[in-house]
């Protein structure tokens, strides 16, 4: 049963509004202000989660859940709204550690429904599957691997992007933001290092994923039916030898009226070095990590963080000069599209697009 939304200080001590919930004491219940939003990643539903009379939403401790297509995700801790741009059914609980953990009694329903002004494109998917290795991590070429075999069955959906980090011994692939990456999407409290690890698209795995090429099969096939493209991204980039310099012109354009966020990779392949677990010469590395954009793991503003306005094409503009030590024959740029499905307080690849330094990639379409 859904009431009124009241708003609530938060303060546990504070009974005022959360009384009028009629929650009894020692029950958790949620409630929301609305059970239909549209997908367009602005409209939003807002959630109160009442513990006996005090309204504990934004408190730590408290997690909101919600269930859609059989796989469950958590809302970031304390997070109490929430948007999408995919249609569907959401089921959403919340739990409370508070002395303990209690569970809500109950369960609210919000239907996410397609936007009015929303367009259909008919854009390609492709995936940021995001490979986090080192050089002192032995199981790290089986994974590798599999990704490979993955891009050999399922052509053109996954764009590897592999963050090398510290492991044992000094890699010198490592950039300072691969940890970042790593500690925002590990399972691990205390974010110690476990490699090999994988993710799709920024998003922590509905499963525990190491180097198995059909749990990554698996992921690839539910974050696509889950999440289906509502954007599109092209590329254009030119290269003066000379002075190393690559001038990336990143394009977005949008079916729904969302903000959107985005992040520009470098990466190189053929980078010949030791790698544990591998028994021969020196190993080649691909998809190694040599530059991105933003110092921020949300990516960086589209349009000052505006809404998109849908079917518009907007244009972000970069110039990067290449390290003298890397191979620019060997380098592509990858531009990843990135929105939210929570209000704002993380954001996910939709889409992403690629091509070899110089060369250019228009936005892809499905046949």
């Amino acid at each position: 049963m859904l009431l009124p939304f009241y708003a609530c200080s938060g303060n546990l001590d504070d009974e005022g509004d959360a009384a009028e919930y009629g929650v009894p004491e020692g029950v958790l219940r949620i409630f929301a202000d609305k059970t239909e939003i549209a997908a367009d990643g602005v409209e939003k539903v807002t959630f109160t989660v009442v513990y006996g009379s005090s309204d504990v939403s934004d408190m730590s401790g408290m997690v909101i859940s919600h269930e859609r297509g059989g796989v469950v995700t958590e809302l970031p801790e304390g997070k109490h709204e929430f948007t999408s741009t995919a249609p569907g059914e959401y089921v959403f609980t919340a739990t409370y550690d508070y002395g303990g953990k209690k569970h809500t009694d109950n369960s609210v329903k919000v239907t996410v429904r397609s936007s009015g002004n929303q367009m259909s494109s008919g854009y390609r998917q492709k995936m940021i599957a995001m490979q986090f290795t080192s050089v002192g991590c032995v199981n790290c070429p089986i994974l590798a691997e599999a990704l490979k075999n993955v891009q050999k069955n399922y052509p053109d959906m996954i764009i590897p992007v592999a963050f090398h980090l510290d492991y044992d011994v000094e890699d010198p692939m490592t950039l300072s933001m691969n940890s970042r990456f790593y500690s925002r999407l590990s399972d691990k409290d205390d974010h110690s290092l476990g490699l090999p690890m994988f993710a799709f698209n920024f998003r922590k795995s509905s499963q525990p994923i190491i180097n198995e090429y059909a749990k990554i099969v698996s992921e690839m096939e539910l974050q696509a039916e889950l999440y289906p493209p509502v954007c599109g991204v092209a590329v254009e980039t030119s290269y003066d030898e000379g002075s190393g310099k690559v001038q990336i012109d990143a394009k977005f354009r949008s079916d729904v009226a969302m903000d959107a966020r985005y992040h520009i990779f470098l990466l190189e392949d053929g980078y010949e070095y030791y790698q544990a677990g591998f028994d021969g010469d020196e190993y080649v590395h691909d998809n190694v990590l040599r530059y991105i954009s933003s110092d921020n793991v949300l990516g960086s503003k589209i349009e000052q963080g505006k809404v998109l306005e849908p079917g518009r094409e907007y244009v972000v503009s970069k110039s990067v000069t290449l390290d003298g030590s890397w191979n620019a024959s060997k380098m592509r740029v990858v531009v990843a599209m990135l929105c939210s499905y929570d209000g704002g307080e993380t954001y996910c690849s939709n889409n992403a697009n690629e091509c070899s330094i110089g060369e250019s990639a228009d936005y892809s379409y499905e046949d």
